[in-house]
């Protein structure tokens, strides 16, 4: 697999007194093999382009306490790990390449599975990433690439250059012998406790709580800011930063009944974003992906 590297965001973060944590890479036993982290966030400091290749819901009211509008937060620097192309987690780095020899990088998305169909375990990230067929790699820590999966339905309704308002999924099935190397949490930590994700949320919900949310990639790190809008069916805008290559990371939404920001919600996959509005990124929400296709989203 070749391989075609661009710039790396490496922008500095906020003041935010993190405390870097990394997840297991990965580094499979290589007998019979085709080749080819977790900062804790200062809760204290929680404010109150076009990215080519790059449980149930529950209704709850929102707290009245919770500001009209809060700070943007971006922390880069202290989720470089994400940019290792090793690590099996939300939001980390993975390589596809298609039919021609092509090489991309997009992020990791939720893990969900097919409870009907023996247990098939699926990634939910974007469709422009990929298309049916293409291979996906991450590497070793000696930096051997291995084929770990393969896209196996995309839904793509733009374009590379105009994603627009409409479907923009990927389906990438991990191979039965990988599995074992997913982690499914954002990998993120809030004044000391963990981000867990209890379910998922839809539209409904986004419109009814306005909920604070939060993207995680590999090129831009942790972005948050206030949810703002339904643009389309499919489609959201909430207030951060996203770049190429953090297209297909997890977007997730925060309980505002739990003041800490730890519980969550998944809502979504990163999709788009404009230089003219660098920070009103777009994503896709994934009820009608979970509901329309029989999945169920895997939280632990």
């Amino acid at each position: 697999m070749s391989r075609n590297n661009d710039d790396s965001d490496k922008s500095s973060s906020p003041e935010t007194s993190v405390t870097q944590k990394i997840e297991p890479s990965f580094n499979p036993d290589w007998s019979n093999q085709t080749r080819r982290s977790r900062p804790t966030i200062d809760q204290s400091q929680v404010g109150g382009g076009n990215l080519g290749r790059a449980a149930s819901g529950q209704r709850v009211r929102q707290d009245s306490s919770i500001p009209q509008k809060r700070k943007i937060l971006r922390n880069s620097q202290d989720f470089e790990s994400l940019e290792q192309g090793n690590l099996f987690t939300p939001g980390g780095k993975y390589y596809i390449e298609d039919s021609n020899g092509n090489v991309s990088k997009c992020s990791w998305g939720w893990t969900v599975y097919d409870p009907g169909n023996s247990g098939r375990v699926f990634n939910l990230t974007a469709g422009h990433c990929g298309n049916k067929g293409d291979k996906v790699y991450l590497e070793t820590d000696d930096g051997e690439e291995v084929n770990v999966g393969e896209f196996v339905w995309s839904a793509l309704d733009g374009t590379m250059e105009n994603i627009g308002p409409g479907r923009d999924y990927g389906l990438i099935e991990i191979y039965p012998k990988y599995r074992k190397f997913i982690h499914t949490a954002p990998g993120v930590t809030w004044g000391g406790v963990p981000v867990t994700v209890k379910g998922f949320w839809g539209p409904k919900e986004l419109e009814q709580i306005r909920p604070y949310t939060c993207r995680l990639g590999w090129r831009s790190g942790l972005s948050c800011g206030d949810y703002q809008s339904m643009v389309s069916k499919y489609s959201f805008e909430f207030d951060g930063i996203q770049d190429h290559g953090d297209s297909g990371g997890i977007v997730w939404a925060t309980d505002p009944r739990d003041p800490s920001n730890a519980t969550a919600y998944a809502v979504g996959i990163a999709s788009y974003g404009s230089e003219e509005d660098a920070t009103t990124p777009g994503a896709k929400v994934i009820q009608p992906v979970l509901e329309g296709l029989g999945l169920q989203l895997v939280t632990s």
